[in-house]
């Protein structure tokens, strides 16, 4: 109701400019939030009313016949899974954020390289960087790159440029307007700045999602460092999950030569930590900070990483 009055009273001010009126609409338009992994997809719709959020409907989706986690159409069982789903009334009139889970996100950090002076320089080296960690079938990705500070480096990401063409184009057929593609490390840091001020100190980041670990070093405000692999053979329950992120992070440590006594630790999961996995992993650090996965309820003004595909 305060909704319409507000619009009302725009309507009687502004003689029905149609550009601010869409504008207000846009702004209480409910939001959809795809997640997309390759066993299964996520929605999420939102409404937005003048002081809070709100969950409407939230249902997860198991895609059939997986194929295999490399293979160049794994995402496809994702989409047409999709398709069937943004028919639903349900999921219609909305505007809609997809986050692509890390098995189909790849990551790198790129070095400052005070010779880079043109966008398209910057482009190319990034692009070099990927496909000499990842091969030829990084040509064929859609990469974007955070901006770094003078002087020091930042992070790119790279997802299947087919895969960002596929959400295009099934989101244009539904008639649902797509404002973001986004990886799903870009959300989780984002997400981090909204619940805590210190990434200026020696953090790292962990996020712990749909089968995954992708583990971040950021010191001085700097990535230094980035891991995205699948949970080991055998990792099943929260015990061995924890295990498995304490291994990664003592190994880096040791590579690094990085003694971690004021660390702080941000874990992003959608496991159910308990106090005993999280003691696990309380002796390598000063402190360990859990970041909601609910991104709906903060809003970043100034993304802390901007990776967004669209």
């Amino acid at each position: 109701m305060a909704q319409m009055a507000v619009k009302m009273m725009l309507q009687m001010c502004l003689g029905g400019s149609d550009m601010l009126l869409n504008w207000f609409d846009g702004m209480f338009k409910d939001e959809l939030k795809v997640l997309i992994s390759s066993e299964s997809i996520t929605l999420q719709r939102i409404k937005y009313h003048l002081f809070k959020a709100e969950v409407m409907h939230q249902q997860r989706f198991f895609v059939e016949n997986i194929q295999g986690e490399h293979s160049v159409e794994a995402w496809q069982g994702s989409i047409t899974l999709l398709s069937e789903q943004l028919k639903l009334a349900k999921w219609r009139d909305t505007q809609a954020e997809v986050i692509i889970s890390n098995h189909f996100s790849h990551y790198a950090v790129v070095p400052w390289r005070e010779t880079i002076a043109t966008l398209s320089e910057q482009e190319a080296y990034t692009k070099h960087l990927f496909i000499s960690q990842f091969g030829d079938t990084a040509k064929g990705w859609h990469i974007r790159t955070a901006t770094a500070a003078y002087g020091k480096s930042t992070l790119a990401s790279a997802v299947s440029e087919r895969l960002v063409q596929a959400c295009k184009k099934l989101f244009d057929e539904a008639g649902v307007h797509l404002k973001a593609i986004n990886p799903h490390l870009m959300v989780a840091m984002n997400q981090v700045q909204a619940e805590t001020d210190i990434l200026q100190n020696a953090n790292w980041l962990v996020v712990a999602a749909n089968g995954r670990l992708c583990i971040g070093l950021i010191e001085q405000n700097e990535w230094r460092l980035v891991k995205n692999s699948g949970l080991d053979q055998g990792v099943v329950t929260q015990e061995q999950i924890a295990q498995q992120i304490d291994r990664v992070i003592k190994r880096e440590n040791l590579l690094f030569n990085r003694k971690a006594e004021l660390d702080t630790l941000l874990l992003y999961t959608t496991e159910t930590l308990q106090h005993a996995e999280l003691s696990i992993l309380a002796p390598q650090f000063h402190r360990i900070i859990l970041i909601p996965t609910l991104s709906y309820e903060h809003k970043p003004n100034n993304p802390a990483l901007n990776l967004a595909l669209v």
